[in-house]
């Protein structure tokens, strides 16, 4: 009867031992995918990714307004002003 107990029991430790490893290889698949999408993440974080995905995505596009100002008709009394971004050809309202 005791043998038949201890065999039963090393049935019972076999199936639990085999659960355990099924749990830590889902486990292990699970931390793998937390890592790949991290570093998913931090790469869509970069700004070439974002300028290229607003891009691409978005339909936006880049538009360079640095320069520098110049003002026509400053200190003329009764005159209008006028003021554009130089070497753009871009006009700015009065």
């Amino acid at each position: 009867m005791c043998l038949g107990l201890l065999s039963m029991l090393r049935n019972d430790s076999q199936r639990m031992d085999d659960a355990i490893s099924v749990v830590q290889g889902q486990l292990e698949a699970c931390e793998k995918e937390c890592r790949d999408l991290e570093r998913e993440a931090a790469a869509m974080m970069s700004p070439r990714a974002i300028h290229t995905y607003a891009a691409r995505q978005l339909g936006m596009t880049q538009v360079h307004l640095a320069g520098a100002v110049r003002l026509d008709g400053v200190g003329r009394s009764g005159g209008t002003m006028s003021a554009s971004l130089t070497n753009s050809g871009i006009r700015l309202p009065n």
